[in-house]
């Protein structure tokens, strides 16, 4: 969970609940990115991964991606932005 704005834009209701459930377990965006912009600024990163914790790259997942479910959703993609 990361704290952006977005969840500052919530009915008053849902603002007070993640007010509280932020303040336990919401992380900034520096360190919720900080694996994602580890990943990128290496040459031997192999592709989709999963991290269970911010800040732990060393802890990561491969997510198994199907072919053919990749090249669907560039096709919709493509389409969709005239690219």
């Amino acid at each position: 969970m990361v704290k952006t704005d977005l969840l500052r834009m919530q009915p008053r209701l849902m603002k007070v609940t993640v007010t509280v459930v932020a303040t336990l377990f919401a992380g900034s965006v520096e360190k919720s990115a900080h694996n994602v912009i580890h990943a990128s600024l290496r040459d031997d990163w192999a592709g989709a991964q999963y991290w269970g914790k911010p800040g732990a790259f060393g802890d990561q997942t491969h997510i198994e991606v199907e072919p053919s479910e990749v090249q669907r959703v560039m096709a919709i993609s493509r389409e969709l932005t005239d690219a």
